[in-house]
This record gives C-alpha cells, structure tokens and sequence, in this order.
C-alpha cells in the first residue's frame, strides 16, 4: 500500500522554507508513494516532448488536467511546488540548447535551427503561464530590489546627462549614485566608502580578487561579467601591549597598540536609510566594457571603449535571489538596473536622438550606447579561485578563465 503523501510542512525542518530546495530532485527526496512516481513522470514526459524539440506539444501535455501528471497530485502545495521546480528544470534546458556548451543537456538533443530557436524562445514566454506565480514572484522581487537596494555606477555619459547626475557635473566617464537621496547625503557618503577606492569605484578586478582581468576578457571575446561578494569594511585590531613611558622617571604601562586590521560586515540600513534593516549589505558586480565587434559607445563622441561598472547594492537574502535570477536570464539584471536608476538606464539603452539613433543601429546594429551582451562570464559567490586561474607565484594574477563559468547567447 502507497503511503500517504506528507503535508508540505511536514517534509523538512523549519530552517529548510520552500525556496530553499536546489533542485527537483532534492524535493521529490521528501515525497512518498504516489506523488514521487507523478515527478517521475512528468519528467519522463519532458524528456520525450524536448527530444523532439515539441515545445508546445509539451505545454498542451502539461496542461492537461485530465492526463497531466502533475494533476495527479493531489495535494495543492505539492503540485504547486512541483510545478514551479519543474518549469524552472524546462528553462534550464531550453537555456541549454540556446547557451553554447560543451554538452547537450539531454543525451538525444538534436541540432537546433534557426526556427527551433525561435520557438523556444516563444515557448519559454508560454511556460510563464504555467506557474504565474513566477512571474508574480520576479515582480515581488523587483519591488524589494526597489525598496531596499542602492545603485553606484561608473560609466561613460553624456555632457548633457553628467551636468545633471554625475558626481563631478561632466560628460565622459563619470560615478553616478542613485537618486534615492541628495548627493551630499550621510546615506551617499556611506555607500560611497563602501563601494569605492581612494580614487575609482571598485569593479570586476576588485571582486574577483585579481589586479587586470581585462586581457583574458578580451581573449574570450567576454563583454559581460557579473559576480556577487559581501561588502566588508576593514576595522583597526587593537592590542594591549606594555610599554616604557615617561622622559626621565619612566615607567611600564598598558596601552592600546594597533596590531593588524579585520573585516566587517555593514548592515544595509546605514546604505538605504532605514536604520531596522539589519541584514548584512552585499554587491552584485554588472561589469559591461563591450568588445571591438561590440564595442561600448560614448554618447557624445561615438568613440568605443566605454565601460559600465555598477555595483548593485541588496541585503544579503536580496541579492542571492536576484542573482540566481541573474544566472538563469542574464537580461535579468538590466531589469534590476532599471528599478533602481531609470534615468541612468534610458541614457544607456536608448540614443539621445533619431539621428543617434539611426547612426548606432547602422553603424553597431542596436539602438543604445550599451552593447548588448552576448557572452558572459558569471561567477557566483566564493567561487572566484575555482572561475580565475591564477599564477603559480602570483594569485592576483589571472591566467586562464574556466569556460564552465562562461555563458554565450547566440
């Protein structure tokens, strides 16, 4: 006799919430019986749909209530749960096929043409409608990013937008701060320092732990690269240490002596203002510098070699979503970026004029300043050392960057 499936409450402990599943696999782990053999094969039937690249085929079979294996599912958090993991699995290999790899993500994965590729992209939009709470999800997700997160960017303008929004009131490359709060702000001087060298804001280099990555960039043909680090600041480590004071009747006295410095973290509301907001600040690193065959433009001269460095600002649990978000649809991020500075977005995305506008889509065949990324070099938290490889003598040194790290949309 097949045991009864557990409530969804039930399956893990308190510390494990729903979102926190890695995959489809680890959540069937904590199902019984029937619902575990319904997974299976829902699987089975994606398998068979994608293997001949029958997208809607598999949409109308998921969607049937009267056939659909995930409607034999009785219980309504299980399926919903399910439905979710397993629309995430279907993008994942949707993804694979359109993103370069060096393996197909199913063993019988034929070529796909020009008109498959259309069709799963189609497809990806009507597998949305499979779970709207994905959907609704990712918009929940865009309005924390909005109430709570910061935006520091380093990037080329023009005269026009730099007189009004940049820090020093000029076009050319300029560090622009969201507009949340006055420039002259505690909350602005705070970000400031903590995103910031003496002179340049910190970028890739910084948050991957190595001096110029820019060759190997360019190497790789990478016109994006995206990380996520914790922000830290260094504190002074002070120890009492006896020493001889006094000129002429010296004695021994405990005094403070600096011995060293460590890192701290820095809570989010001394960034975004709201003093209860005690998690832990952290950064998503969206590094754009183009390529000679998709070059970054200065809007004003028309010159390449442009570069955006924007330091995307969250509470620790924010940002870890946004970038798992980021790792499965890159475009994810100029959306992020949009929330939090509009204004800067638009001056990027779109030229300042018709005749601008017909020039770059002649001369770089898209419509903004911007290139649009094609390849991507991602690179999750702590996992700088295992993307970057470093010189034997010399860690801060890269050599060679590990091609599992890199993402190439066609």
């Amino acid at each position: 006799m097949l045991e009864q499936p557990r409530k969804l409450s039930e399956k893990l402990p308190e510390s494990s919430k729903q979102s926190e599943y890695n995959s489809l696999s680890d959540f069937r782990e904590t199902l019984a019986g029937e619902d575990k053999e319904n997974i299976d094969a829902a699987r089975r039937l994606v398998e068979a749909f994608l293997a001949q690249n029958d997208i809607r085929g598999l949409k109308k079979a998921l969607e049937n209530k009267d056939k659909s294996p995930l409607y034999l599912i009785k219980d309504k958090n299980i399926r919903k749960k399910a439905v979710e993991l397993l629309s995430f699995e279907i993008k994942h290999q949707l993804q694979g096929r359109k993103v370069v790899q060096e393996a197909p993500l199913l063993e019988n994965s034929t070529e796909v043409t020009e008109k498959d590729s259309k069709d799963m992209q189609d497809a990806r939009q009507e597998l949305d409608e499979l779970l709207p709470e994905e959907k609704e999800s990712q918009e929940k997700l865009l309005q924390e990013v909005d109430r709570r997160g910061r935006l520091v960017v380093n990037t080329v303008v023009s005269q026009k937008f730099g007189e009004k929004r940049a820090m020093r009131q000029s076009g050319g490359f300029q560090t622009i701060i969201d507009k949340k709060f006055e420039n002259s702000s505690r909350q602005n001087s705070e970000l400031l320092s903590a995103v910031m060298h003496r002179y340049s804001l910190k970028d890739i280099n910084d948050a991957l732990g190595v001096t110029d990555l820019s060759q190997e960039l360019n190497k790789e043909k990478i016109d994006t690269a995206i990380t996520i680090a914790a922000i830290e600041k260094e504190v002074p480590i002070y120890t009492e240490v006896e020493k001889n004071t006094g000129w002429i009747f010296k004695k021994k006295e405990m005094v403070k002596e600096q011995t060293g410095t460590k890192k701290e973290p820095i809570a989010m509301g001394k960034l975004n203002g709201n003093i209860n907001d005690t998690e832990k600040a952290y950064k998503i690193v969206y590094y754009v510098t183009g390529t000679d065959e998709n070059p970054y433009v200065d809007p004003d001269t028309g010159r390449s070699g442009g570069h955006f460095i924007g330091n995307i600002v969250l509470p620790e649990s924010i940002a870890k979503k946004v970038f798992t978000q980021i790792e499965e649809n890159q475009d994810f991020a100029k959306k992020v970026l949009e929330i939090l500075d509009p204004e800067l977005m638009q001056e990027q995305l779109y030229a300042k004029d018709a005749k601008a506008k017909e020039n770059m889509v002649k001369i770089h065949g898209r419509e903004g300043y911007m290139p649009e990324g094609k390849k991507f070099l991602i690179v999750p938290e702590d996992r700088a050392y295992d993307a970057i490889e470093r010189d034997g003598n010399n860690k801060s040194v890269p050599r060679k960057i590990n091609p599992a790290y890199i993402k190439t949309i066609k």
